[in-house]
């Protein structure tokens, strides 16, 4: 975006965003301890976030109902989102 709007700021590029996904037009990804992403799917899907580089990405495949309580149940372990 700043290349090619290099006056835009920070501000009015989030404030934007936000408004899209008021109007249903983007989706808000919070990402724990990092910067929050936005993203076009609307469909409920998951993400995955390198433990190394950061980077977040789609997981192209099927909700599992209860995924997050089935794997706390199994393993004990507490998933955020």
């Amino acid at each position: 975006m700043k290349a090619a709007y290099p006056t835009i700021g920070k501000g009015t590029v989030y404030r934007n965003l936000d408004i899209l996904v008021d109007e249903g037009s983007l989706r808000k990804v919070e990402v724990p301890d990092g910067a929050n992403r936005f993203d076009f799917s609307l469909k409920n899907h998951y993400h995955v976030r390198c433990t190394k580089c950061g980077e977040v990405s789609d997981v192209d495949m099927d909700e599992i109902p209860d995924l997050l309580e089935r794997i706390h149940n199994t393993h004990g372990i507490e998933f955020l989102d």
